[in-house]
């Protein structure tokens, strides 16, 4: 895949940002010929989170089943003074947490 990225780039003009998340793929998992034993496949979980943190733009969908639950745990919390933040502070949260911007 490493060898044929610069011929794709060269031959189709790929959007560019979606050939780096394709490098930073590569990056993750690493498969190695051992001879007589067989592939060798490493995968750098954090190179994985990273890289699905990219992607993503906003906060996941909650679990609707556990609407009940969620607003129990929200309505605890107020009621020992703790302040809610209702904004959406997913990208910015996974930008501090991975140090790499995500998102579009």
């Amino acid at each position: 895949m490493r060898e044929l990225t610069p011929e794709w780039l060269k031959a189709d003009k790929p959007d560019t940002k979606k050939i780096g998340e394709l490098c930073d793929a590569f990056d993750a998992v690493e498969l190695r010929h051992v001879e007589g034993s067989g592939l060798r496949v490493t995968v750098k979980i954090g190179a994985i989170a990273k890289f699905i943190a990219r992607a993503q733009k906003i906060m996941p969908t909650p679990n609707g089943d556990r609407k009940l639950v969620y607003r129990t745990t929200v309505a605890s919390m107020q009621g020992r003074g703790i302040e809610i933040n209702r904004a959406d502070q997913f990208a910015t949260i996974l930008t501090r947490f991975f140090g790499a911007a995500v998102g579009p």
